[in-house]
């Protein structure tokens, strides 16, 4: 069953990557020294005929046998989860060194997902070279430069690409021990290879695992711990490898790359993270008020647990150029982008309903996403767009400057301003607007240039626009003309009446209508006259 969705794709121009920076290297797991790194990682689906069940795996360094599949299906079918480690496969899972103690990496969930995601995407192999870069060795860069806290995907692929902790200073989670810290691959800004989806409802996870099988990207997981109360008690970081469709085409269950299996009954107890076997486990979904459920999977039997949050990141494409325009510092140079659009009316209340003609304004959230503050008595230019159902822009504002708003604005701080001008949209219709944050400049200190846009804020527009009151020169021009037309009139009535009465004194049959026509038939009748006279003269001589 593959699964498709309609999306907006986004160019990426850029530089040649160029990675010198070499991460720890690591041994290879004894427990099979068979089991090398494979040049690349193999997707495979499988259509069970007699079920109609659709099975799709990420992640495999070689092809599953069908019994394999039948024996992924029937786990569930019974036990409603599946663990499956297959020799001298090699599949993608970094593993903790400790799921129990504080202080080492006990909820480094989030940054062994994130390595997970950079191991299959091939972003991981520009990093130190092919001998020198695995799953754990990677993880185990994340181990060295954060404290052993909670965060998540986004924020750690983030650290790894741009070399900027986007939750460094929040009051809580994870931090990263030195500022200068990750950066590997600064040339690309990692924004516009990642993104988020919510993965509680069926058209979010829908997605996300589109992303995953069609597009070939990395895919994390986020799950909350809920109390019978409805409280969350906690949660966890996942990587999902693939998934199980029912004959109908409904989720029936995700495959998923946990950190924490690194005991259990399947595996005798290890000593090392790099030597526990790296597994795939399947789990069945429910669905709770329209929320996802992962089955069989909880550290209390009390507590639910519901899907929360995917990440995806693009795949690495050697064909492609990621290279970003900006100064490609993010450490030291400001790096500013939109994280939220809304549109307001009048009183900048929040509404995406308008009727046509109505004054239309635009609130937006703006972020540093950088250690670096915005500089004061910077020019800083905007614009702000509008797009039609049909993707066609129908307004471009003329570029404005939001410099003094954002000057001084800290590293990694944000602000809500309104920008712009109003907008009247006179049409009925949905539209969709987005602020373009330095449109015109050429030259800039700023890190990354093209994760400036923001996502589209949709509106509607219902009615027709009311016609415009005229203003007062308008008026002042209209009465003066209605009094140059009622003198012309006035001027031509006087004129007609008086040749009328000229008419009247000439008896006969003369019309009374004063116009040229009139004039010429009276004339003809008084030489007519005058011809008769004449006549009658000359015939009494005779």
């Amino acid at each position: 069953m593959k699964k498709t969705i309609s999306a907006i794709v986004v160019m990426l121009i850029v530089l040649t990557i160029s990675a010198v920076t070499v991460l720890a290297g690591e041994p290879a797991p004894e427990y099979n020294k068979d089991c090398t790194r494979p040049d690349s990682y193999l997707d495979q689906s499988y259509l069970d005929e007699e079920t109609g069940y659709y099975v799709y795996i990420a992640g495999l360094g070689e092809e599953l046998t069908e019994d394999a599949f039948k024996a992924i299906l029937s786990g569930l079918q019974t036990d409603g989860k599946y663990m499956f480690y297959v020799d001298n496969l090699n599949l993608i899972d970094a593993e903790k060194q400790n799921t129990t103690l504080e202080n080492q990496d006990h909820l480094l969930c989030w940054a062994a997902s994130s390595a997970d995601m950079l191991e299959y995407t091939g972003w991981g192999r520009l990093v130190g070279g092919e001998e020198n870069v695995s799953v754990d060795s990677i993880f185990t860069e994340f181990r060295l430069e954060f404290t052993d806290d909670v965060s998540r995907q986004s924020s750690g692929i983030k650290w790894f690409f741009n070399g900027v902790f986007i939750e460094q200073n929040d009051e809580d989670g994870s931090k990263a021990l030195s500022l200068e810290s990750g950066g590997f691959i600064a040339e690309v800004c990692a924004d516009n290879l990642i993104k988020t989806y919510d993965a509680s409802t069926a058209e979010g996870l829908t997605e996300a695992l589109t992303a995953l099988e069609d597009d070939k990207a990395g895919l994390g997981l986020t799950v909350n711990y809920v109390n019978s109360d409805g409280q969350i008690e906690g949660g966890h970081a996942l990587t999902i490898f693939g998934f199980v469709a029912d004959p109908e085409g409904t989720i029936y269950a995700l495959i998923i790359a946990d950190s924490d299996n690194t005991e259990g009954d399947m595996f005798d107890p290890v000593e090392s993270r790099l030597y526990t076997p790296n597994s795939y486990t399947a789990y069945t979904l429910d669905v709770a008020d329209g929320t996802y459920i992962l089955n069989n999977y909880t550290p209390d039997p009390s507590y639910t647990t519901y899907l929360d949050v995917a990440t995806s990141l693009m795949p690495y494409d050697e064909e492609t150029d990621y290279s970003d325009a900006g100064s490609l510092d993010a450490q030291n140079n400001y790096d500013l982008s939109v994280t939220w659009l809304q549109t307001v009316d009048e009183d900048e209340n929040a509404s995406s309903e308008f009727n046509a003609g109505d004054n239309i304004y635009v609130m937006a959230t703006i972020g540093n996403k950088s250690y670096a503050a915005f500089p004061e008595d910077t020019e800083y230019n905007c614009v702000l767009d509008v797009y039609n159902e049909d993707c066609e822009k129908i307004y471009e504002s003329d570029p404005f400057d939001l410099g003094g708003v954002l000057s001084g604005l800290d590293g990694l701080g944000s602000l809500n301003c309104m920008v712009g001008e109003s907008i009247v949209i006179d049409e009925a219709g949905t539209y969709y607007v987005s602020l373009n944050l330095n449109s015109d400049s050429a030259e800039t200190s700023e890190a990354y240039l093209n994760n400036n846009e923001s996502s589209w804020a949709a509106f509607t527009v219902t009615g027709t626009a009311p016609e415009e009151e005229p203003t007062k020169e308008e008026e002042t021009e209209t009465k003066e003309e209605e009094t140059k037309e009622t003198e012309t009139k006035e001027q031509e009535t006087k004129g007609a009446g008086t040749r009328e009465a000229e008419t009247e004194t000439t008896g006969g049959d003369v019309p009374k209508t004063g116009d040229d026509n009139s004039l010429i038939g009276l004339m003809a009748l008084l030489i007519g006259a005058a011809l008769a006279m004449v006549l009658a003269r000359v015939a009494s001589k005779r």
